[in-house]
């Protein structure tokens, strides 16, 4: 429950979560997020594979982080 007294229904399944538990996985997705562009950042163009997965994974993980934080406000 956020500390207004609302509670989040969570897609189609109605399934109810709780604003503590939306913090801890939002804070999840930041240490992942910054994980991510620490390797993206260090990729090499010897590997333009793993280069262009790395910045569609960040690019992902950035919207997922997003709509976390929506759900928080």
């Amino acid at each position: 429950m956020h500390p207004d007294g609302h509670t989040f229904r969570i897609g189609h399944h109605g399934g109810v979560a709780d604003h503590s538990e939306l913090s801890s996985l939002t804070a999840t997705l930041e240490e992942l997020l910054r994980r991510v562009s620490a390797m993206t950042d260090a990729a090499t163009s010897t590997d333009d594979e793993a280069a262009r997965e790395l910045v569609s994974l960040e690019r992902t993980l950035s919207g997922a982080l997003r709509r976390m934080r929506r759900l928080l406000k």
